[in-house]
């Protein structure tokens, strides 16, 4: 069975300051971490690449959100994802979950919320930051 951890950063950092400063986003965030917890076909989804299509043409139909690798971090052997809520979307709030996979032992580990503005620039300090996260888990594993 998939597993999926909530990575402390998430806890010291991203839910407290979205809370503050938006807090219907960081109430969806929390509600989705704790849906992706407890359900084994969307956590399946999560290493699927480019699933769930797009927000105006999810695919498949019903998709509640897409996923798709970040590449410049997969070039570099780190298993990382990202995944778009599509109800999050549908309120004009474009956040990103970013993840990481590790398939030998089935399990996500969830780093970081960032906003859309965020563009995966590995030099920014939320990335610094996931990539320290990152090295540190899969030490650890």
């Amino acid at each position: 069975m998939y597993k999926l951890v909530v990575h402390n950063d998430i806890a010291r950092f991203d839910l407290p300051r979205l809370m503050a400063e938006d807090v219907v986003t960081g109430r969806r965030i929390a509600t989705l971490l704790q849906q992706l917890q407890n359900d084994q076909d969307k956590l399946d989804r999560m290493s699927t690449p480019n699933w769930g299509g797009s927000p105006a043409r999810p695919i498949p139909r019903n998709a509640p959100f897409n996923v798709k690798m970040w590449r410049f971090a997969q070039d570099r052997g780190m298993n990382l994802w990202r995944l778009r809520d599509y109800l999050l979307v549908s309120q004009g709030r474009e956040y990103r979950l970013v993840y990481a996979f590790f398939p030998q032992k089935l399990l996500y580990v969830a780093f970081a919320v960032v906003e859309k503005e965020w563009n995966y620039d590995p030099k920014h300090a939320i990335s610094q930051r996931i990539f320290n996260s990152y090295n540190q888990v899969e030490y650890n594993l």
